[in-house]
């Protein structure tokens, strides 16, 4: 049996910046028809014996790996193709980042931690050292963006919240 953790409520900013991040998300994949995205309530089991169960803010798995629609009443048995963390001021950081580690070593090929107290997103790619966007910097969307990507400066305001680029474009 694994280890259990205790997780803190979030906060009204945390609440709102995964909903930022999904609702766009959520029109891109759902227009290219590449998967399902999931909220915050959706579970993953990462690894078994003692079991490894995550939640993501947003996750997402491709159309080709979504498991059988009879599978979907249960937690998934497979790690997302992508997930996004958004830090809360009660998360620590090791956790956040052992989280990550997680689901990288359960196969998962892209991770974004958002920090909006220091207005970043760090990108983390399976076999590629993390790298950390500031405002003015390029999001690539990888798997999703088809072509497109959006700059980080205008979806981060003041207060660190996420809003709309330019249509057509993925907007996280």
């Amino acid at each position: 049996m694994g280890r259990h953790r205790s997780i803190l409520a979030s906060s009204m900013r945390h609440g709102y910046l995964g909903y930022r991040v999904s609702g766009p998300l959520y029109i891109h994949v759902s227009r290219h028809r590449l998967g399902e995205l999931f909220t915050s309530d959706t579970q993953f089991t990462l690894a078994r014996n003692p079991d490894t169960v995550v939640r993501s803010d947003v996750a997402f798995i491709r159309g080709d790996r979504m498991p059988r629609p009879e599978e979907h009443d249960r937690i998934s048995r497979i790690a997302p193709d992508f997930a996004v963390e958004v830090v809360s001021p009660t998360d620590r950081m090791p956790d956040v980042l052992a989280k990550i580690a997680r689901c990288q070593a359960a196969g998962a090929p892209l991770v974004w931690l958002v920090d909006p107290a220091a207005r970043t997103v760090a990108v983390y790619e399976l076999d590629r050292e993390p790298r950390t966007l500031r405002e003015g910097e390029t999001l690539d969307g990888g798997m999703f963006s088809r072509g497109s990507c959006c700059p980080s400066r205008p979806c981060l305001r003041n207060r660190g919240a996420i809003r709309h680029w330019r249509r057509g474009t993925l907007l996280w």
